[in-house]
């Protein structure tokens, strides 16, 4: 299986809210195409239940079968566990070595 991963280390909504749109808009163009979204580093906000502004639309996304890969590295970091979560997240220990494999597997790499 080849896809694309997105790269998302940055806190702020807006530009949070900018890498959904980039998804929602990938898909409208390629709708066959598997997608993940990194989320590491300040990223993490994105997928955090208390911090994210933006439950509805990760939901959307989810139901539409585009991954959200959570760092476990910086869950750790930031004193957060599974439960911190919004429902659905995929754990990865490292979220940048979860972008190298994906390239290794014939991914292309978006950090918008």
């Amino acid at each position: 299986m080849t896809g694309v991963v997105f790269q998302l280390n940055e806190g702020a909504p807006e530009k949070q809210r900018m890498v959904l749109r980039n998804i929602v808009n990938l898909m409208h163009e390629m709708p066959d195409l598997f997608i993940e979204l990194v989320v590491h580093g300040a990223g993490l906000s994105l997928a955090v239940a208390t911090e994210t502004t933006l439950k509805d639309e990760i939901a959307d996304l989810q139901d539409k079968g585009v991954t959200i890969a959570v760092c476990q590295n910086t869950m750790q970091a930031q004193n957060l566990t599974a439960s911190d979560l919004l429902p659905g997240m995929t754990m990865v220990r490292a979220g940048i070595a979860e972008i190298v494999r994906r390239q290794q597997e014939g991914f292309s790499y978006v950090k918008p």
